[in-house]
């Protein structure tokens, strides 16, 4: 099977400018991916920092509250919309379910290595356009994080997602909780910005593939995402995480072997095996392995 064309920020679909976005992930994590062909996207609600979706939601009715126009009617469509923000709960009969990828350094970023895999790990890149696709598969979109409180942002995150769920109106007081969710759920702060984050996000009714894994004493809902697809596989790319120099052609050459033998099993090209490589950050001090 012949070598694809590498992919530019041109040949993307409208949205995306990066050709390849990257999970980062530990050594368990990278090898369950592989091995099961499969990405866990986590319910909104059981993510790292909670504050996140809070941040949002802030920014939303913010949003709401600047762009309305003047008018008692106007008025009361907003206050309707932002009673609804305020329903954001651990309450909502349905939630949205996300899974995280960076286009920063193509994968290869001192910051979020230290802070997905602190003990070490790995990123798995897959080309935008393809990951996309492979997405819609399983009711997941592809949508980049908005960093800071630009009104205009947040309400174009809020109109992306409303898109053809509701018919267009000015009375959005009866918008789903979860749609409202998927906007918040893209909106970080400033901060952040460095990340460049995109996320798998979606809200579809995922009850009957719902799965449960333990973080300490929480039992965090998660649904998996089915990445068993040949152009996925053919372009990925792999980066070996920060190491200490005894151990790193070990990791190098284990990765590559994992590979080969679980592609090769599911039937899948094993090109990709030529494109793992090492982290170029010349960080040691807390990692292991």
């Amino acid at each position: 099977m012949g070598r694809k064309k590498e992919p530019r920020a041109g040949d993307m679909p409208q949205g995306l400018q990066a050709p390849y976005l990257y999970h980062y992930t530990t050594a368990e994590g990278f090898k369950g991916i592989v091995q099961r062909q499969e990405i866990w996207a986590t319910d909104i609600f059981y993510l790292n920092d909670w504050a996140e979706l809070h941040h949002g939601r802030d920014m939303l009715k913010a949003a709401i509250r600047a762009t309305t126009p003047q008018g008692e009617e106007y008025e009361a469509i907003a206050n309707r919309v932002c009673a609804v923000f305020d329903r954001l709960s651990l309450k909502m009969p349905r939630h949205a379910f996300v899974c995280s990828f960076s286009e920063a350094h193509q994968g290869d970023d001192l910051s979020q290595w230290r802070a997905y895999c602190p003990n070490g790990g790995y990123t798995i890149g897959f080309r935008s356009d393809l990951l996309q696709e492979q997405g819609k598969k399983s009711h997941f979109a592809l949508r980049k994080c908005v960093y800071g409180s630009d009104s205009g942002d947040a309400v174009q995150a809020f109109g992306q997602e409303l898109s053809g769920r509701h018919r267009p109106s000015l009375d959005l007081g009866d918008c789903e909780d979860t749609t409202l969710a998927l906007a918040a759920a893209r909106l970080k702060n400033a901060a952040f910005h460095a990340e460049q984050e995109w996320r798998l996000i979606s809200s579809y009714d995922h009850a009957d593939i719902l799965r449960f894994r333990t973080s300490g004493a929480l039992l965090v809902p998660y649904v998996a995402v089915d990445l068993k697809d040949e152009a996925l596989w053919e372009n990925a790319r792999i980066v070996v995480g920060p190491c200490s120099r005894d151990n790193a052609e070990l990791k190098l050459k284990s990765a590559k072997m994992l590979l080969e033998y679980e592609l090769t099993k599911h039937g899948l090209p094993t090109i990709s095996v030529d494109h793992v490589r090492h982290s170029t950050i010349p960080y040691r001090a807390t990692l292991a392995g």
